[in-house]
């Protein structure tokens, strides 16, 4: 089966900004390929400039495992409170009198974990 391919004129170096029809000249499907590439080639630059090149989220962001300083960490356990520890909690909740090392998203907890 063979396909019926346009010839491929679009180069973005020339920084073209469109192309202009002809009256009585055949409009070919080159001419469209090559006025939405620099439509869609525009677009891209405009975006990139305007808003920049990424996510707009975290997207792969890698962070820190035990979300508190190790220091912090060694301090509280040379203090001497860490044989209270009874369960980690990893999940979102206010700073309440079980917390022993309270961080974003996690609690070293002197509560039992059942309870």
């Amino acid at each position: 089966m063979t396909q019926a391919i346009s010839r491929e004129s679009f180069d973005e170096l020339k920084n073209y900004l469109g192309v202009y029809l002809q009256q009585g000249r055949v409009l070919l499907d080159s001419d469209w390929n090559e006025s939405q590439q620099i439509t869609s080639s525009l677009l891209k630059q405009l975006s990139r400039e305007a808003l920049g090149e990424g996510t707009p989220n975290l997207g792969f962001k890698i962070d820190r495992i035990f979300p508190i300083p190790l220091d912090e960490l060694a301090a509280q356990i040379e203090a001497g409170h860490a044989d209270l520890v009874r369960s980690l909690r990893v999940d979102r909740h206010p700073k309440d009198a079980s917390c022993w090392l309270h961080g974003d998203g996690f609690c070293l907890s002197w509560r039992d974990p059942a309870r």
